[in-house]
């Protein structure tokens, strides 16, 4: 049987390098971005738990419901985990696309943002100016270790409710096309119309 670092690494490994047939595009590639930012879901991967990873809270209070610095306290919804670094448009994209699915989902599902690529204090500033409406974290360093070097961002990751990895997001993912995809992978019903919503 394979080892949680050894069943995450795989998974990873499809999801960076496009291996076929453990991950099963379901999406189209998403003609708007560049070719490295195109959209892709991933497909039937191995029960992988996310939430048991060390991470450092962006902001002092995030972290206060977690004693161990891990994301546990997320368990019993899904959750959408979105790396993002500086410098990068697209996490800026994602990140409102991001919020505007939270709000129209209400309380259904939950988010984080993992900053990659930069030491905590510019990750920081960058989580602070896109105007998330949920908690930063710089990612942890075991979890970097088995992803490696990210080929770019916004990557997500999609965790059930019970913190298993159910699939990825890779590049920016427009709102439209991710409420059919939450509704289809988990569930859940996010059409509320978000009248003030810009077109992203």
């Amino acid at each position: 049987m394979l080892s949680l670092s050894q069943r995450l690494t795989t998974v990873l490994f499809a999801i960076l390098f496009g291996a076929h047939g453990l991950i099963t595009p379901v999406f189209a590639q998403n003609q708007t971005t560049a070719t490295h930012h195109h959209t892709q879901d991933g497909d039937n991967s191995p029960q992988v738990p996310l939430l048991g990873y060390q991470h450092q809270a962006l902001n002092g209070s995030n972290n206060a419901r977690s004693s161990d610095g891990t994301l546990q306290h997320l368990t019993g919804k899904p959750t959408l985990m979105m790396f993002f670094e500086p410098g990068c448009s697209w996490c800026v994209k994602q990140g409102k696309a991001l919020n505007q699915l939270l709000a129209s989902c209400h309380g259904q599902l939950q988010a984080v943002a993992l900053g990659t690529g930069a030491d905590r204090a510019t990750l920081k500033k960058t989580w602070w100016q896109m105007q998330l409406d949920f908690p930063g974290y710089q990612v942890g360093r075991e979890m970097m270790q088995q992803l490696g070097e990210l080929p770019a961002t916004p990557i997500t990751l999609i965790a059930d409710q019970q913190g298993q990895l159910s699939g990825y997001l890779r590049g920016y993912v427009k709102l439209s096309t991710l409420k059919p995809l939450l509704q289809q992978r988990l569930g859940l019903d996010c059409n509320a119309d978000t009248l003030s919503a810009k077109r992203l």
